[in-house]
Order: C-alpha cells, then sequence, then structure tokens
C-alpha cells in the first residue's frame, strides 16, 4: 500500500470518528449504550480524542492544511462564539454545581467539533466522503432499530434500540439529508439511485419512531426543502423528494397502521385531560385541587372519599418523601393544599405544564434568567409509582429565555438569523445544500417540543456542513 493509500485510510477512519464524536454525548449513541453518566468512558470523549489524533498525523504527513476559514464560516462562528460565550458566563455565574460542570464539558465539545469540522472537512469532495460514511452508519442502526421493532422485547439488544426512539431519529435525520445531498451531489454515479433508496428507508426509520417532534418536524423540513426547489426550478430533485416521501409514508401505513391505531387509542384513553370532567388542567396543581373540591361537600372529609387512583397519587408522594397523609377533617385538606404547591401532576398535558412554569420562572428573572440547568419540574406519572423531573421545559426557545434571560435569548435569535442567511447563499452557491437546510429546520421544529439546548448542537453542525461546500469558492 502506498504512502498516498495509508494517508486515504486514515482520513478515512477520521471522518467515522468525527461522525461519532458529533453524534455521541447525552442525546444519541452515548444515551443509547447508557454510557452518558460516566464522561471517561463515553463514545465521545474517545471518538473526539481519535479524530483530534488523526488530525494530528495527517498534518504531520502534509495530507490536510489547517488554513484559516473562509468569511462565511468565520461569520458562523462569530455569531456562535457570541452565544456561547454568553451561555457560559451565564453558566458560571448563575448555574447550580452540576448543571455547570455538565454545561462547561459540554460547551467544550461543541468547540472542538467544529474546529475538526474546519479543519478534515476542507472540500466539497471530503464533504460527500463524510455524508458516505454517515449514510452507511445509519442505515446500519436504522435496520436494527426497524428489526428491533419488529421483534419486540426479547433481546437485550432490540430491548435498547427500543427505548432510544425518541433521541436516535435525530442522529437517523442527518443521515436522510446526507443521503440526499450525496444523491444530488453525484448526478452522474451509478450510487444516485441507492442513495436514494437509502433516503427513503432512512425517512421511514425517523417516521417509525412515532415521535409527534420527530413526524411534524420532519414533514414540515420536506416542505420547506419541496418550495426550495419549486422556487428554483430544479423539478427533477423535487420529484425524487416527493418519491422518497411517498414511499416512506407509504411503507409506514402498510406495515404500522396497527400500532399507530393503538398507540392513539391508548393516549386518548390515558389521558387525564380526558379523562376527568373538570376542563382543561394546564396547571400545576389542579390534579389536586380537583380532590379537595370533591372533600368540601362532605362534613368530615376522609380519604376513603377519594377514588383509587387519587389515593394512589397520594401514597405515591408520601413514600417518594416520607410524609404522613393526615386520614380525615380539616387535617387533611391543609395537606393537600400544600401539596397542589409542591407537584406536577402528568395528565396528557405534561408540555402545557412545562411552559407555563418556564414562563412563571422566567418573570422572576427577566434579563440575565435564572441560570441554565436550573429548571425544575416533578411529575408523578399516573399509574406508577415513579416521580420523573426534568431540567428542561422541552422548548429550545423557553430554555433560553428561562435560563439565559431576554440577553441569552436574543443572542440565540441573532445567530439562527445569521445562520440561517449563511446557509441559504450556501444553497444558492450549491443546490444540493438544501439537503442540510431541511436538517436545520427540523432540528429547529423538533428543538420547538423534545430536547435541550445541547441536542440543538446538530443545527450548527448542519449549517457548518453546509458552509463547508464554500471553501473552494
Amino acid at each position: 500500500m502506498t504512502r498516498t493509500e495509508v494517508n486515504e485510510r486514515l482520513y478515512d477512519l477520521g471522518l467515522f470518528f468525527l461522525f461519532l464524536a458529533i453524534f455521541a454525548g447525552r442525546f444519541s449513541l452515548d444515551r443509547l449504550l447508557k454510557t452518558q453518566m460516566d464522561r471517561w468512558g463515553s463514545i465521545e470523549l474517545w471518538a473526539t480524542s481519535g479524530v483530534l489524533l488523526v488530525v494530528y498525523l495527517l498534518a504531520r504527513r502534509g495530507f490536510i492544511s489547517l488554513g484559516l476559514p473562509d468569511r462565511q464560516t468565520k461569520l458562523f462562528i462569530g455569531a456562535v462564539l457570541t452565544l456561547y460565550l454568553l451561555l457560559t458566563v451565564n453558566l458560571i455565574l448563575l448555574s447550580n454545581q452540576a448543571a455547570q460542570t455538565r454545561g462547561l464539558l459540554d460547551h467544550l465539545f461543541l468547540a472542538v467539533h467544529v474546529s475538526l469540522i474546519i479543519a478534515i472537512i476542507s472540500s466539497p469532495v471530503m464533504l460527500r466522503r463524510i455524508c458516505r460514511i454517515i449514510v452507511a452508519s445509519t442505515v446500519f442502526l436504522g435496520t436494527l432499530w426497524v428489526i428491533g421493532t419488529s421483534m419486540g422485547y426479547e433481546s437485550t439488544l432490540m430491548r435498547m434500540l427500543l427505548q432510544s426512539k425518541l433521541t436516535i431519529y435525530r442522529l437517523e435525520f442527518f443521515g436522510f439529508a446526507c443521503a440526499l445531498h450525496t444523491a444530488y451531489s453525484d448526478r452522474m454515479s451509478s450510487w444516485k439511485n441507492y442513495y436514494l433508496i437509502a433516503a427513503a428507508f432512512l425517512l421511514f426509520t425517523v417516521l417509525i419512531s412515532a415521535a409527534f417532534a420527530a413526524v411534524a418536524g420532519a414533514f414540515l423540513a420536506i416542505i420547506w426543502m419541496l418550495l426550495w426547489q419549486l422556487s428554483n426550478k430544479n423539478y427533477r430533485e423535487a420529484i425524487c423528494l416527493i418519491t422518497i416521501s411517498c414511499l416512506s409514508t407509504g411503507f409506514l401505513v402498510v406495515s404500522k397502521a396497527d400500532f399507530y391505531a393503538s398507540q392513539v387509542s391508548y393516549r386518548l384513553s390515558g389521558s387525564g385531560t380526558f379523562s376527568y370532567n373538570i376542563g382543561w388542567k394546564n396547571g400545576r396543581d389542579e390534579r389536586i385541587i380537583s380532590m379537595i373540591n370533591s372533600l368540601r361537600g362532605n362534613s368530615l372529609p376522609h380519604l376513603s372519599d377519594l377514588n383509587g387512583e387519587d389515593r394512589q397519587i397520594l401514597e405515591t408522594y408520601a413514600l417518594l418523601y416520607n410524609l404522613r397523609i393526615p386520614q380525615h377533617g380539616e387535617e387533611l385538606l391543609r395537606f393537600l393544599w400544600g401539596l397542589s404547591h409542591r407537584i406536577v401532576i402528568f395528565d396528557g398535558s405534561e408540555r402545557i405544564n412545562y411552559t407555563i412554569a418556564a414562563l412563571r420562572d422566567w418573570s422572576e428573572q427577566k434579563v440575565f434568567g435564572q441560570g441554565l440547568g436550573n429548571y425544575s419540574v416533578s411529575n408523578i406519572i399516573i399509574g406508577t409509582n415513579k416521580l420523573e423531573t426534568v431540567h428542561y421545559p422541552h422548548n429550545v426557545f423557553l430554555e433560553m429565555l428561562v435560563g439565559a434571560g431576554i440577553i441569552g435569548f436574543g443572542a440565540f435569535c441573532l445567530a439562527l438569523f445569521v445562520t440561517f442567511v449563511l446557509v441559504h447563499q450556501a444553497c444558492l452557491h450549491f443546490f444540493p445544500n438544501t439537503a442540510f437546510l431541511g436538517a436545520m429546520v427540523f432540528y429547529l421544529l423538533s428543538a420547538s417540543f423534545a430536547g435541550d439546548y445541547y441536542d440543538f448542537r446538530l443545527f450548527w453542525v448542519s449549517s457548518l456542513f453546509a458552509l463547508c461546500t464554500n471553501r473552494e469558492s
């Protein structure tokens, strides 16, 4: 094997490590393999170390040149750097110790990954090479995911894959974008049709997750890409995208229609919003308030007057916090009134509860916020003996507002604006970049329903991939 061939294989190894580093962390591969709690044993750390070593070796051999980025990339880095400097100061000054340590480490990883992308993806050719690696890897994981949904929970591996369905779709949608980008870039390649098939399959794996954020975000991102293609008279690409979407949706309906029908029926019947005739419950204490109101008509209210589910909720909370539940009288009512201000019930409208709690907390610290990671809402899950605590409001805009205040929220919106303008220009320069523009739209929309600002790093990665095609112009 010649020196050039060795360098080529080493380069591909670096690109594979870069793929692992970008898509590991708390939201994807590390969460899937349950290694995210121990950072020293995480895929993210070791993959980042691996790609750093490869870049160093290739630079020593003169195979890559670590030059300065172009003007568009500098503007992008400036906007994102301004945002993350503000968030870093916020973490240091306002956040609790656990959130501060985790957040600062996440910021460090993001900075290293952005630097590595700029160093190792130096041209459209190199971008297509990493896209091929991402497509192959995500098709493999997607195949395991489909097998897992077919086999059920019999094996440990399939159980892990099934439990990861609400996080892994972010990775697979990026694989979908990379497949489109590669197919559009290599129009004359004999592999083009294979990448289009891979795109259809990866879109199917995104939709099969049954996560509202994934399904809604995917369809809206596809509509965005279609409008962009049609407005620029790229009719062939628009037809390809329509065909891929119809194939994926059709296969989903044929293969999973019964599953989706059962999920919808379960969620409607199991939701407290529909089960109780006390109005739309979107507050923090209305379930407990309903218990109080049901006891007020009795001359001597007693715990046994409550239905079985209500008593189970109270017993669960008392068990978790080592409290004694009064059995009757005014003492029981006072206990319930105190409880109503300390607990949130999972009643099918938890996203509304998260929003109300976030806006209430922001109203107390409007300018600088209360500190990233300090947000906390606890829920007792109906029908179980578990108390769940979430530390982000499942909306990245609200998270910036409550955590970093108006200043951080403004910096976040400014970085979004600058990034969309730069990527729009990159799409005009090189049409296949619309695939990454679609990924940006997907991550922005899904971040409005699920995930935190750390998950949102894939938005910045998608935009940076698109900007890499301008490096030679």
